[in-house]
């Protein structure tokens, strides 16, 4: 979990956000715990965030590397 506090306005925003595509859009929305069996790199995932710092970042150029040479066929 992150540390920082988050600003009031930014709550306010995802409240909206979220309001207004549970409400108006789709009716409701249901939300399950991730699978971490099905997709064991969840918890990498968590892990890079728990480490905090750039780590998350690291974890997405690394994805984005991994991504693009299975793209490549390499």
């Amino acid at each position: 979990m992150c540390d920082e506090p988050v600003s009031s306005e930014y709550v306010h925003l995802i409240d909206t956000i979220v309001f207004n595509i549970s409400s108006l859009r789709y009716g409701s929305l249901t939300f399950y715990a991730p699978d971490d069996k099905k997709f064991p790199s969840v918890n990498l995932c968590y892990s890079a965030g728990r480490a905090g710092g750039t780590m998350t970042g690291v974890l997405s150029a690394a994805n984005e590397k991994a991504v693009e040479l299975f793209v490549e066929e390499k």
